[in-house]
């Protein structure tokens, strides 16, 4: 199961100066399948090797949680980021009209003050085991 979420509640009437507060969220749950169990070991073991290994604040932390008995992780990330972050470079084309149907987002963007980086983007992508037939 994956749930995507947007807090993007009240955006038309968020101070322009107070855009990157705006979080977007994705939670996975597996069932408490033993291969999503190892996946989240392997997640763990992962994100603690870049935190050690990459500067302070570059790498963000993610949510493991057993809270109804479901193993589950929780990732968030801004929908955009402040000008001056010199960390993730800026996504050709900006948002999509999918996340943005009224260019909100965009108007924010040609300001000046705020980009659409590599860390603003949630992709999708379903991994299947090979099938081998013999």
């Amino acid at each position: 199961m994956i749930s995507h979420e947007r807090h993007c509640l009240g955006i038309y009437r968020l101070p322009a100066h107070r855009a990157h507060i705006i979080k977007q969220s994705v939670t996975i749950c597996g069932n408490n399948c033993k291969s999503f169990g190892m996946a989240l070991s392997a997640l763990r073991r992962i994100h603690q090797y870049m935190d050690e290994n990459f500067s302070m604040g570059v790498v963000r932390g993610f949510e493991i949680s057993n809270s109804t008995g479901l193993d589950t992780i929780v990732a968030a990330t801004r929908i955009l980021t402040p000008a001056e972050s010199k960390v993730w470079s800026p996504v050709q084309g900006g948002p999509s009209t999918d996340i943005d149907p009224e260019n909100v987002l965009r108007d924010l963007i040609d300001s000046g003050k705020y980009l659409f980086t590599e860390d603003n983007v949630v992709a999708y992508s379903e991994m299947l085991p090979d099938i081998v037939e013999g």
